[in-house]
């Protein structure tokens, strides 16, 4: 069974993300033993959120806030059963 991992991605407000497209893309080929469940980031409208959903991986905005109260949204989120 393959670790699920989600990814903490940031890019920019107009752009990026292909880092967070080459992980989805390695985990799917074989590249790397993960599966990618969902991609998180703090920039709603950039190019990391329109990445992930191209390519059909849930994707989670947060807004500045304190890391537990993230951390524990994302966890409610992505959780899923082993």
């Amino acid at each position: 069974m393959k670790p699920k991992l989600f990814l903490f991605a940031s890019g920019t407000a107009t752009g990026g993300g292909s880092g967070a497209e080459n992980l989805i893309n390695a985990s799917r080929d074989g590249r790397l033993h993960a599966e990618i469940v969902g991609v998180v980031s703090n920039r709603l409208n950039g190019g990391v959120h329109r990445r992930a959903t191209r390519l059909g991986v849930p994707f989670y905005y947060f807004p500045p806030r304190l890391p537990q109260e993230v951390a524990a949204d994302v966890y409610r989120k992505f959780a899923t059963d082993s």
